[in-house]
Order: C-alpha cells, then structure tokens, then sequence
C-alpha cells in the first residue's frame, strides 16, 4: 500500500487502507509527507537479506521519529481522527450544497476525510478558480485537468471550514457574474 499522501489521519484513520477491511494486512506500507518521516513496514517474508547495506530516504531519520511520536501523542490525545471525520462530514455537504447551486461550474464532489476534490466543469475555469481563491488567501491544489484539491491540516475546524466556503462562493458567483 502506498500511504505517501494518505498516512498520518488525513482520511480520519491512520492509515487509509484500514477503511478497506483487508482480511490479511498488506505486505507493505510506505509512508511519508504528514508522517514527518519517510518510511516503510512490512510482512516477515519482505525483510531484505542484508539490512540497512543502502541508508536512504526510506531508512527515517531518528529526530524525526521522536517528532512524530509527539504528532501521533497529539492525534490521540485531542481525538483528531474523530474532528477530522466530523468536520469533512460538515465540509463535504456544503460543497454538495454549492455543487448544486452551481451545476454548471461545480461537479463531482467527492472525498474521505481531509482528502477532497472536486471538479470544474472545465480546465479554463479550474484554473481561473484556483487563481482567484489564492488571490484570496485560500490554499487550494489543482489535480488533472478539471479537479481542485484539498488537504486541510488535522486541526481545521468547521470555524475554516466556513471561511473556505464564503470565498469559493464569492469566487462561483464572481464566475456567474462574468
């Protein structure tokens, strides 16, 4: 499984793949970017022969993992996985509600947890919303051809949510209006 983008809560678990309720756990993990370190795990039978022969990337750096035993401390003890379920419930219907406000702009609306897209109903406007939001302030990522991206923080609250939500308004109906 690779959890490089998907580790570390954003999807409201820990690791993305415990929302597929594997029979057997896979083979391997690699992780890295919200894990704060770069890494992999896996099943007995994918030791390597000769261990730790390459130090690379995948290899973790130690002051790292104590940073992330601190961020996974955190996780636990603020029940972050649960607000991060909560709030993307709250943000993913009111992205609905825009997509059907918007039908001929906004489509496709879809994630899990803080891992949300949706699509623009073509490149053009994709890249003049984008433009606008970040003129704006808001941070938002383009994906393809047609899809926004988004990839709040674990402590992003429905308080932001609103905030990113009144902007994309603002930014939908400045489209309407032009």
């Amino acid at each position: 499984m690779d959890e490089v983008q998907t580790g570390g809560g954003a999807t409201g678990r820990i690791w993305a793949h415990e929302y597929f309720e594997l029979n057997t756990p896979p083979d391997m993990v690699t992780f890295s970017n919200k894990m704060l370190a770069s890494g992999f795990y896996h099943s007995p039978e994918y030791m390597p022969r000769q261990p730790y022969r390459v130090f690379n990337t995948w290899m973790g750096e130690p002051s790292k993992i104590l940073m992330l035993e601190a961020v996974l401390q955190t996780i636990e003890a603020e029940d972050l996985l649960t607000h991060v379920c909560h709030v993307s419930n709250y943000l993913l219907c009111q992205l609905n509600a825009l997509q059907h406000e918007f039908p001929h702009l906004m489509n496709s609306v879809r994630g899990r947890g803080f891992i949300i897209a949706f699509d623009m109903a073509c490149a053009e406007l994709k890249h003049k919303i984008t433009q606008q939001m970040r003129c704006k302030g808001i941070q938002v990522g383009d994906c393809g051809t047609k899809s926004i991206r988004l990839r709040p923080c674990l402590i992003f609250g429905e308080y932001h949510a609103d905030i990113f939500l009144e902007i994309l308004r603002d930014c939908l109906q400045e489209l309407c209006e032009s």
